[in-house]
């Protein structure tokens, strides 16, 4: 085979021009060898453009494609992975097999593996900063050796975890387990991640087939367990470890599992609890102030308190409602406290956490504006709030997975709905499958006219009727018509007050043309729900669907803390029950937050939504819909 050496050598420069020459470091018995036979020790000082020479005065291309592939392999050694592309583009046009195409593909997947893994276990964004290998076939026309055709396995048990298919990724994975990969040192974190995922039926079963899950599956069960405390799991954990005899599995535990053996859990909770409790914001650091009492006295009541764990103490500290945090909250009154809640404004974060024991357990009731700057080992920070922006991005998640694809947004002008609207408009540009598709429709309005006319614009209404009146002045004849609407809208998205909404439904009603065979649906937050609607009320929001905590929602008020709540304060406004709803859950999540923070699988069903804890200590929290049927 003959190769034209001015393109191959354009390559080479670009790729010295890169990476300068080969690595310097051995060959390791990590790498399972190719197929073709290894390349003498002389290969770590070839760059690409003298093997590419060596092939010309030789003609040797079972050489070439070993030198080839070995240097790629020393490369993803390094995680350079711009320098394994250049191989592999270089190298397509060079080998000749679909085997050694393949091999080297292999190759390449692996090091963007090994890259984004690498990423994110050092505390990168994860999205934003994510490299993805591409996408690669699940199987080959070449026959492969048996270990490479397991590296190509392995690489596509992490394509399928990427799917959220992770029964399969771990019966891809573990069936490999004879055979040696670079991704092996992600291996064990991900048995045990993965296996966080699936239910205890999928457990088991793997575990019945792959013996080495056992102890995996042992300590999740400890860890979810429902009726121990953070003390007790810890014990528990430390003792399962103590006899465990599998020495593998010892010697290479997971990290969460590691850094959850090494918290200093107290026995007894002293908490403080900082809300405005004066001052303009002192109807919503009260109605806090009930839930968490009411979470309290719950927590309280429901177990039992040991030696393991003793009764918690709780004090309510006024932070006062200006900007700058009150005066007597410092050091020194902060600090006999083990866990701190709130404080509730922003401006006051800062100070509070700069105040607050060092090693204490801190649940802000606020979120976070730079969750980038947040480590993963450092636990001791949670973010929770009822963050308008989380619901709309929520909203997005829920509308994709029922395959909406062109929804038209309508909005009023506050900040507030302004905040929504950015959010979801730019989740909804993140997570589209084309980049060319362009982003929804927006409707923003000031009052009842612009709503209307923006509404109808969106539509295409206004454009049906101007033709139709154009129409109708060229003829002297009668004209029949019916206004059309635009057809390739599938769903509306609405950020207004709940008065407003049962406007814009019925306005959304008449724009749609009698040819339209269906209601579209139309989706609200839970800015938009209020939980005393009357039955006229319900009639203008039919095919509505509102997100909302489960509190407020239907099923929510029959429980029997809403009845106390009801009882207690006079059946309170909706603004009043989320704040309590807020209030009870921030004192659940004292109990589990450092559980649920290192194993991020593991939920909580609070009043406010289940609740979970991302790698950044920021609260996620997962909202019920209500559909308002026609009546």
């Amino acid at each position: 085979m003959r190769i034209t050496r001015s393109l191959l050598l354009i390559a080479g420069a670009v790729f010295v021009f890169g990476c300068a020459t080969a690595p310097q470091k051995e060959r390791t018995d990590i790498i399972s060898q190719p197929t073709a036979p290894a390349v003498a020790d002389e290969l770590e000082q070839d760059s690409i453009d003298a093997i590419i020479e060596q092939y010309e005065s030789t003609n040797d291309l079972l050489s070439l494609e070993s030198k080839l592939l070995n240097l790629a392999e020393q490369y993803q050694m390094q995680e350079d992975c711009l320098s394994v592309n250049i191989i592999e583009q270089t190298a397509t046009q060079i080998f000749v097999t679909e085997a050694s195409r393949t091999l080297l593909k292999i190759v390449t997947h692996e090091c963007a593996l090994m890259h984004r893994l690498s990423l994110i276990g050092n505390d990168a964004d994860s999205h934003s900063n994510k490299v993805n290998p591409p996408k690669m076939e699940m199987t080959t026309r070449a026959e492969l050796p048996l270990a490479w055709q397991a590296r190509m396995n392995i690489v596509n048990a992490y394509q399928l975890a990427d799917t959220q298919n992770y029964n399969d990724a771990l019966s891809t994975l573990m069936s490999q387990d004879a055979y040696v990969s670079p991704l092996d040192k992600f291996k064990r974190q991900h048995v045990f991640d993965w296996l966080g995922q699936l239910n205890r039926s999928q457990r088991y079963t793997l575990s019945a087939r792959f013996t080495q899950l056992k102890e995996y599956v042992a300590l999740l069960d400890i860890i979810e367990s429902d009726t121990s405390n953070e003390v007790e799991k810890q014990q528990q954990m430390l003792g399962f470890v103590q006899n465990v005899s599998n020495e593998a599995f010892l010697t290479d535990l997971p990290s969460h599992i590691q850094q959850y053996l090494t918290l200093d859990i107290s026995t007894q909770q002293n908490i403080a609890v900082l809300l405005p409790l004066t001052g303009r914001l002192e109807s919503q650091g009260q109605a806090i102030k009930q839930g968490i009492l009411a979470g309290y006295y719950d927590r309280v009541s429901n177990r039992s308190y040991d030696a393991t764990q003793h009764t918690p103490l709780i004090t309510f500290i006024d932070t006062g409602s200006e900007s700058q945090l009150a005066e007597t909250i410092n050091s020194e009154s902060l600090g006999e406290f083990n866990v701190i809640i709130g404080p509730l404004l922003k401006s006051h974060l800062d100070p509070v956490d700069s105040l607050a024991p060092p090693q204490s357990l801190r649940i802000f009731l606020n979120d976070v504006d730079r969750p980038l700057q947040l480590q993963r080992n450092d636990i001791s920070r949670q973010y929770f709030s009822l963050s308008p922006e989380q619901e709309a991005i929520a909203l997005v998640a829920k509308m994709r997975d029922q395959s909406i694809r062109n929804p038209v947004l309508i909005y009023d002008n506050s900040s507030i709905t302004t905040r929504m609207a950015n959010a979801f408009l730019s989740q909804w540009d993140a997570t589209k499958r084309d980049v060319n598709t362009p982003s929804p429709s927006a409707v923003r309005y000031s009052d009842n006219t612009s709503m209307r006319t923006g509404i109808r614009s969106a539509l295409d209404v206004l454009q049906s009727e101007r033709r139709i009146t154009q129409l109708s002045n060229l003829i002297d004849e009668e004209v029949h018509s019916v206004t059309r609407n635009r057809r390739d809208v599938d769903a509306f998205v609405v950020f207004a007050r709940p008065n407003e909404v049962e406007l814009i439904n019925p306005i959304i009603e008449s724009s749609m043309s009698l040819f339209t065979a269906e209601q579209l649906p139309v989706f609200a937050t839970s800015y938009s729900y209020n939980h005393k609607q009357n039955r006229n009320t319900l009639r203008d929001l039919r095919n509505l669907v509102f997100v909302d905590m489960p509190f407020l929602l239907p099923e929510g008020r029959r429980s029997p803390i809403a009845n106390q709540a009801d009882e207690l304060f006079n059946e309170p406004s909706s603004t009043f029950l989320r704040l309590f709803s807020f209030g009870y859950d921030a004192m659940q999540l004292s109990n589990h937050a450092l559980t649920m923070r290192l194993f991020e699988q593991i939920t909580s069903q609070g009043l406010s939504g289940k609740l979970s804890i991302n790698r950044f200590g920021v609260v996620q929290r997962e909202l019920d819909a209500l559909s308002i049927q026609s009546q």
